[in-house]
C-alpha cells in the first residue's frame, strides 16, 4: 500500500519524486523510526503512521 497521507510543505517532491509513493509495509529487518514533530518534510500522522505499518 502507498504511503497516504500529506506530507509537509517543505517536501521537495520533484527532488525526491520516488519518496513519493513509499510502501507502507512491514520492513524486513528491525527498525527505529526517528521523527519529530516539527519536520517540514513529514507531518506527524504521517511519521506515526508510517512507524505503525513498518514496525518501527
Amino acid at each position: 500500500m502507498p504511503c497516504r497521507g500529506v506530507r509537509g510543505t517543505a517536501f521537495p517532491r520533484e527532488a525526491a519524486s520516488t519518496f513519493l509513493a513509499l510502501s507502507a509495509r512491514p520492513l524486513p529487518c528491525p527498525s527505529l523510526m526517528v521523527a519529530g514533530d516539527d519536520d517540514p518534510c513529514c507531518d506527524p500522522m504521517t511519521s506515526a503512521f508510517l512507524a505503525h505499518e513498518w514496525q518501527a
